[in-house]
């Protein structure tokens, strides 16, 4: 495949918080109607490199291209229309509780259509309808539980019909259940709609359920881009940490543990 037939791409992306550099030279491809999921242990440059894909932060070095436009270096008038190819779900839903949940909805068709008050309303019911929350349009975010939450953010952020939705871990806080629907959801927009989902998460149960590709961060760096059979058949041991949990040891951690258990027994 060429370039241009990823509708997400990072070529050699670098990013820094002034002498911190975060991420070291990012490249992967996300294609048409699949699921990314980008995994990576807490601090590894996942929710920055969203960011950097959805053009919240610019990046020093590479090209990050949506849809065959580099977003990297373009001035934000341009970045903006670019912006209307993709919706974001945050982490905490970033909806406006001053308002139900179909006047959220709405806001996004407001601020960038000319329609008029009646198609926005049915737009709004449309999309309410693909996430199976009509029943909660007039209801304010604080009224509705953890899972529904999320399933309304998924529909602001379906507003504008994007190709591209980006998730910074939608499962975060959901208990089972309510992840497992949440998942089903992210299945539907690529499956129904062709949409293009990236996933942050580090649930590997939910990976297993959505992704079509994987992306794992380790401190910043690609350590597997590949499926999740690659990923759980890796023998590599950082990639096998991450699985199961297991802490890395340390060069002399056994000794000062024994140091301390001595001072401890004194």
């Amino acid at each position: 495949m060429t370039a241009m037939d990823a509708m997400v791409e990072c070529r050699d992306v670098w990013k820094s918080y002034g002498a911190q550099p975060v991420l070291h030279g990012i490249s992967f491809r996300a294609m048409p109607g699949k699921n990314l999921c980008i995994l990576g242990a807490s601090g590894g440059g996942k929710t920055t490199l969203l960011k950097v894909l959805f053009g919240a932060h610019r990046p020093e070095r590479g090209a990050v291209c949506i849809d065959g436009t580099d977003i990297a270096r373009l001035p934000e008038h341009e970045l903006d229309l670019v912006r209307r190819k993709f919706g974001v779900m945050f982490q905490g839903g970033a909806l406006l509780n001053s308002l139900t949940v179909a006047e959220n909805i709405a806001l996004p068709l407001q601020q960038h259509t000319k329609l008029d008050d009646d198609t926005i309303q049915t737009m709004v019911k449309i999309k309410l309808h693909q996430v199976d929350l009509l029943q909660a349009a007039d209801k304010l975010p604080s009224d509705l539980s953890g899972g529904m939450l999320k399933r309304a953010s998924v529909a602001r952020a379906l507003a504008l019909d994007p190709k591209i939705l980006f998730y910074d871990e939608p499962e975060s806080g959901l208990d089972p259940i309510a992840t497992s629907r949440v998942d089903q959801l992210i299945n539907q927009m690529r499956d129904t709609m062709g949409i293009t989902n990236i996933v942050v998460t580090h649930t590997l149960e939910s990976v297993r359920r959505i992704a079509d590709h994987v992306l794992l961060l380790d401190q910043g760096r690609v350590l597997l881009d590949g499926t999740v059979e690659d990923l759980l058949a890796s023998t590599n041991p950082r990639v096998r940490r991450f699985r199961t949990g297991e802490l890395e040891a340390e060069e002399g951690t056994g000794a000062r543990a024994q140091g301390y258990y001595k001072d401890l027994l004194m």
